[in-house]
């Protein structure tokens, strides 16, 4: 029974030792090639985790998509979507 315990508290203490996993920030991008002047819907964005340090100045909120606004430039499928990427107004 002591070997049980024994085995048990060195998983235990693997687990705990474990570094906790890198936080990451959702983004906005582009699911694929996107022309300028074209009209976002939701089929032209996709959710991405990454690094936050990665995450470009003015990306978008995922909290307030962009659809039905327009791109001001193409975007690349998997491009960060960026306020400077949209036509003002």
């Amino acid at each position: 029974m002591a070997g049980i315990f024994a085995a048990l508290a060195v998983v235990a203490a693997i687990q705990a030792a474990r570094p906790a996993p890198p936080p990451t920030r959702v983004v906005l991008t582009a699911a694929t090639d996107l022309r300028a002047g074209e009209v976002l819907s939701p089929e032209d964005v996709a959710l991405v985790e990454s690094a936050p340090e990665l995450v470009p100045d003015g990306a978008l909120d995922p909290a307030e998509p962009p659809f039905g606004r327009t791109l001001a430039g193409p975007v690349r499928a998997g491009e960060p979507l960026t306020d400077v990427r949209l036509v003002q107004g």
